[in-house]
């Protein structure tokens, strides 16, 4: 939805809108068509055919959102429902416009306000049209990516990148997609998804091979990417990693897309609720010589973390169920990357 200029893409929106009134037009149809076929989670087709014309400004996401809210109008008399909208199409072109607007706003904002004790100096790159939040520090060096785990962000090194850029390097920490304030879109998440944002991140704005550095699952994703591109990485560091990486193990084929199953969506749900229940707790816990590490600004940003990506939650406890499958013996379900 690209080509054309911005008539076919208000035209293209329109027939997208409409999806359950059916039609006759030819053109419609294949709009139709094409959001059968990229609708692999609920509300993701708009995103997958609308978002790079929002990208490149061909047309606005307050024209999709005032398209999206007149539609939406016309179907119930003028009005708008107290109790959301009546059309899956409107729902999936509001979320994603106004998400995308609410990352974009706090984008700008990590980058003009000083946000307390431990803020460190953002920069924003843009992936695939997404915005990823990271920050860089040191002149000289080798060069180090810190990659963050499971429900962290890059300030989960706050303490470690100054000190390590001092001892002579140049050190670059990154919030994935989905994770902290990079932004979090409606797409299906997957280990080779953020090894490729990796490896982009990598070739675009490090621009030479790094050291890289995973906690936890991001050790899982730099594994991989050292495994599928090995010229990118001189070294690898595994903290306390997920999975199971076994040296020359052969790999069953990546997949790009990943249909989440009833099991891996109960188990999301299960573990969002575990985690803002104990949450604080759990935390502590890692930090049994130096408790106040665990202070309040650390739990609270994890706390609203938990509740604004649960989109990925899904994926998460897919990927986790294959990680415990492996460990009782059945290795036939990782992907392990090979060195």
């Amino acid at each position: 939805m690209v080509g054309g200029g911005t008539n076919l893409v208000l035209n293209g929106l329109a027939a997208y809108l409409r999806y359950l009134e059916g039609t006759s037009r030819d053109d419609w149809q294949e709009m139709h068509e094409k959001l059968r076929n990229t609708e692999s989670r609920e509300g993701a087709s708009f995103g997958a055919l609308f978002g790079p014309a929002l990208c490149l400004g061909i047309i606005s996401r307050r024209r999709v959102h005032y398209e999206a809210i007149k539609y939406e109008k016309e179907r119930n008399g003028g009005f708008l429902s107290p109790f959301g909208y009546s059309a899956a199409t409107v729902i999936a072109a509001v979320d994603t416009v106004c998400s995308m607007e609410w990352y974009w706003l706090m984008a700008l904002k990590s980058q003009t306000i000083d946000e307390g004790i431990y803020s460190i100096p953002i920069r924003i790159w843009r992936w695939n049209g997404y915005l990823i939040q990271y920050t860089v520090a040191g002149h000289e060096g080798a060069a180090i990516l810190l990659v963050h785990g499971f429900g962290a962000f890059l300030e989960h090194y706050r303490d470690n990148i100054n000190s390590i850029a001092e001892g002579g390097n140049r050190v670059w920490a990154i919030t994935l997609l989905g994770f902290g304030k990079s932004e979090k879109p409606n797409v299906v998440y997957t280990e080779l998804m953020w090894a490729e944002l990796l490896r982009d991140f990598i070739i675009e704005v490090v621009g030479e091979p790094v050291h890289v550095v995973g906690n936890s699952i991001g050790g899982y994703f730099v594994s991989i990417v050292a495994g599928l591109w090995p010229a990118l990485a001189k070294s690898v560091v595994l903290i306390n990693t997920a999975g199971n990486v076994v040296p020359g193990y052969s790999s069953v084929p990546y997949s790009q897309e990943r249909q989440t199953s009833g099991a891996a969506w109960l188990g999301a749900r299960l573990l969002l609720l575990y985690l803002r229940s104990t949450i604080r707790n759990t935390v502590k816990n890692f930090y049994p010589f130096k408790t106040d590490r665990a202070d309040d600004w650390l739990t609270n940003e994890m706390l609203r973390a938990v509740s604004l990506f649960r989109k990925i939650y899904y994926s998460i406890a897919f990927m986790f169920m294959l990680f415990f499958s492996n460990v009782m013996g059945d290795k036939s379900l990782i992907p392990c990357p090979e060195f």
